[in-house]
């Protein structure tokens, strides 16, 4: 409780954030710059007192976006950034997503956000699920999960490249060879989806998606 106290003000603020982020409803420009703001709050809040079961109990929550009926629940504070962190992979996916790729200019911008996706995809496999969250996690925080989101968003990176060079008229085994790469990317996500607790769990739509991508591409 003395902790509590100490740092009343900074617990105001995060929960506040944190509000204002659950409830800024579906404009992804605004979700991105508020995930940004709250990503550094847990940054500056967690070394000035530390949550967990023994110390500042405060309890996160996060539902599987994969399996929504799933949650998990947990009393530090890796759970909450591990979670906000996939939020904020998955909107940057998003805006990739709704960009005009048919000019140069939106798919440039595509381009950016799907390699940002990619590299918090990353970031969460590798330095938050393998060395701060610990026990068992929801699947879509599992490691096959964010090897299949960081290889997803590499494809369709590299899908941008190839769709820039087709507006440029490249020459046809330029074009071969961007689209091999997108090619491999779709199926390094492909088997992802096919390992692992996703084989079980996993909407067979994402495996079908994925094939056919691959494929399409290959065929380039």
């Amino acid at each position: 409780r003395e902790v509590l106290e100490k740092h009343s003000t900074s617990i105001q603020l995060l929960s506040t954030t944190r509000d204002k982020l659950i409830n800024s409803g579906n404009s992804h420009a605004t979700n991105l710059k508020i995930l940004e703001d709250y990503l550094v709050m847990l940054g500056q809040v967690e070394p000035r007192f530390p949550i967990s079961e023994n110390k500042v109990a405060i309890t996160f929550t996060w539902y599987d976006a994969l399996r929504p009926t799933k949650k998990i629940s947990m009393q530090a504070i890796a759970l909450e950034r591990a979670a906000v962190l996939f939020n904020y992979g998955a909107t940057l996916s998003h805006q990739g997503m709704v960009q005009e790729r048919s000019e140069l200019t939106g798919l440039k911008k595509a381009l950016n956000f799907f390699q940002r996706a990619a590299g918090v995809f990353n970031y969460l496999r590798e330095e938050i699920l393998s060395k701060t969250l610990t026990g068992p996690v929801t699947t879509d925080l599992s490691s096959e999960a964010l090897e299949m989101f960081e290889s997803l968003m590499l494809a369709q990176a590299q899908a941008c490249f190839y769709e820039k060079a087709t507006m440029d008229r490249l020459k046809p085994h330029i074009l071969s060879k961007l689209a091999a790469r997108a090619a491999a990317w779709y199926e390094q996500a492909l088997n992802c989806a096919r390992s692992g607790i996703l084989s079980q769990t996993l909407d067979k739509a994402w495996a079908a998606h994925l094939e056919f991508q691959s494929r399409g591409f290959a065929s380039s």
